[in-house]
Parts: structure tokens; C-alpha cells; sequence
């Protein structure tokens, strides 16, 4: 799930969309910070 939420958050951040971690994180039902540490793996592979 942890992964799933970190890229709907990246697709959130690179579209201008205005959601934060913390509501992607709510809306998932698992911890920001889960989020926080899932965003940095694809992002670093997707660039």
C-alpha cells in the first residue's frame, strides 16, 4: 500500500495537484511518513 500511495503522490506533485503526504497518507490509511519514505524509491528511479 506504502508504495501505491508514494505514487499518487508523485503523480499529485508532478501534475500541480495541492494534496499533502499527510492526505494522501489518510486517504491510504497508513502513516506520512510511510509515504515520505515509499516517495524517494520511485522517485529516484523515475527521476
Amino acid at each position: 500500500m506504502g508504495l501505491a500511495a508514494s505514487t499518487i503522490y508523485l503523480c499529485c506533485v508532478r501534475n500541480g495537484e495541492n494534496k499533502t503526504q499527510k492526505d494522501i497518507a489518510q486517504a491510504s490509511g497508513i502513516s506520512h511518513v510511510t509515504v515520505r519514505n515509499r516517495f524517494r524509491e520511485p522517485n529516484n528511479h523515475i527521476g
